[in-house]
């Protein structure tokens, strides 16, 4: 798994993930299972409901990827990405 987390003061808008630049043949055994929006704080992630929401919505931060290279070697880079917005 790998994060990103939007600056101080800004919410996750959206986000997603790239791989690096390797052949083909390497990046095929990718899977990604995980592809969204989380809330991080100190390094781990956390669930901080908005007071008084029914149904327990949460303000995003970060944006979270999870995944498996199926790959019998080597090693794949995964980068994931926010778009984050001051909320007025």
């Amino acid at each position: 798994s790998s994060w990103v987390m939007c600056a101080p003061d800004k919410i996750a808008l959206g986000g997603g993930y790239s791989r690096a630049d390797e052949a083909k043949s390497e990046f095929a055994g990718l899977q990604i299972v995980t592809s969204r929006p989380a809330q991080f704080k100190g390094g781990e992630e956390v669930y901080n409901a908005i007071k008084g929401d029914v149904d327990g919505s949460f303000v995003a931060n970060a944006w979270l990827v999870e995944g498996f290279n199926n790959n019998a070697s080597g090693e794949l880079i995964v980068r994931p990405w926010v778009v984050c917005a001051t909320l007025k």
